[in-house]
């Protein structure tokens, strides 16, 4: 504890020392085609980039509140080096059903079912407009998963605007974590002074409550 003395008031400043904190690690695998990549990349951003700022911004908001519990958490997402997309995982169509969709999921299980896995398609999520509104989701994805397994297998669409793509692939993320909420996150946009206006991630209370019980992570002391 540091004593810090400001005219006639006495502040006290707390620094916390986070003894016996670890770290939950979540390591998952992403695909994409080179022609999704290289359409992403003309729309926006090097996809990679996209991703890492996306992660960075994620794990900051996650971790600012799992590092409140006793003892300390935090959350951090590994993804593994790229690995070539299997020849029955087609990415580069996504027809016009949701089965195609499932099948697609069912293929990505097959390949590797023990890693979390996400994957974007080379389509807008327009076509499954409807569906996705009904189901009462807030951003377009689809999930593939068995209770028995650690892993998930998520399906994201080719949305390269800013908002549209950090809403949809840090939802994946936090279904790589185990989290079963359907909407786990909300982005809120908010005037930040000179810096413009910034997207600010806000979680529903299920989603810190299962990334603190979930036991699927590899436990870093």
């Amino acid at each position: 504890m540091i004593m810090v003395r400001k005219t006639e008031i006495w502040t006290v400043l707390m620094m916390v020392v986070n003894i016996g904190a670890y770290t939950k690690s979540i390591n998952y695998k992403f695909f994409v085609s080179d022609i999704t990549s290289d359409a992403f990349s003309l729309k926006n951003q090097i996809i990679e980039s996209a991703i890492e700022e996306v992660t960075i911004s994620l794990e900051k908001s996650v971790n600012r509140i799992m590092e409140q519990s006793k003892p300390p958490i935090r959350i951090k997402w590994n993804l593994l080096p790229q690995s070539e997309i299997p020849g029955k995982v087609e990415l580069e169509r996504c027809g016009n059903s949701m089965d195609q969709l499932v099948s697609i999921l069912h293929n990505i299980y097959n390949h590797d079912s023990s890693t979390s896995i996400i994957a974007m398609i080379h389509c807008g999520s327009d076509l499954f407009h409807d569906i996705f509104k009904s189901s009462g989701l807030y951003s377009p994805y689809v999930t593939h998963t068995i209770s028995t397994n650690c892993s998930t297998q998520t399906l994201i669409f080719f949305e390269p605007e800013t908002d549209k793509f950090t809403s949809m692939y840090a939802t994946a993320l936090l279904k790589a974590a185990g989290v079963r909420h359907p909407n786990p996150i909300k982005l809120e946009e908010v005037t930040n002074g000179d810096n413009g206006k910034e997207l600010i991630m806000t979680f529903h209370d299920e989603v810190i409550k299962q990334l603190k019980s979930s036991t699927c992570f590899f436990e870093q002391w």
